[in-house]
């Protein structure tokens, strides 16, 4: 016969409710530190995404009407914009994309027309944008956000990539 009897014994209890806190507080600290992550990487995205925003739209813009060196810097709403010429017919036509009251804005006038900065299109909200000529086919282009974010590109107008 089997005189041993399988007795508990309060350590093996205590060693798996030991194990089970254990896994438990890895678990909680993992999800502590997965939150954490998350709330930094969005606030991050969040900071940057009116000058990211308006950086990818102006890069676009120039992009589709980089034809026969009609974009252009010019000077409207008392700051830097974004002039690009388009041919429509036997009509000249103008877009400028300026920063007016807080906000990125975008016009399309005939050529010769006057306009008040008003007049745009509201885009996006964006406190400043400064536009250089680096060389006769390099713009430089710096956005501020309300924050205080800023973000630059310089872009190459291929249409005008051998003068």
């Amino acid at each position: 016969m089997n005189t041993y009897k399988n007795k508990p014994h309060v350590f093996d209890t205590l060693f798996v409710t030991l194990l089970f806190f254990v896994f438990l507080l890895c678990a909680l600290s993992i999800i502590v530190i997965g939150s954490s992550v998350y709330q930094n990487s969005a606030a991050q995205m969040n900071e940057l995404f009116a000058t990211k925003t308006a950086t990818a739209y102006l890069t676009q813009k120039i992009r589709q009407n980089d034809v026969d060196g009609n974009i252009d810097k010019a000077t409207f709403a008392d700051g830097d914009a974004l002039l690009i010429r388009q041919t429509i017919g036997e009509n000249l036509y103008h877009t400028f994309i300026y920063v007016y009251q807080g906000q990125l804005m975008e016009l399309f006038i005939l050529d010769g027309v006057d306009a008040s900065p008003a007049s745009g299109k509201a885009i996006m909200d964006l406190e400043s944008m400064g536009i250089q000529r680096k060389t006769p086919n390099l713009l430089h282009i710096t956005l501020t956000d309300q924050q205080g974010n800023a973000d630059s590109i310089s872009i190459a107008e291929r249409s005008r990539a051998h003068e």
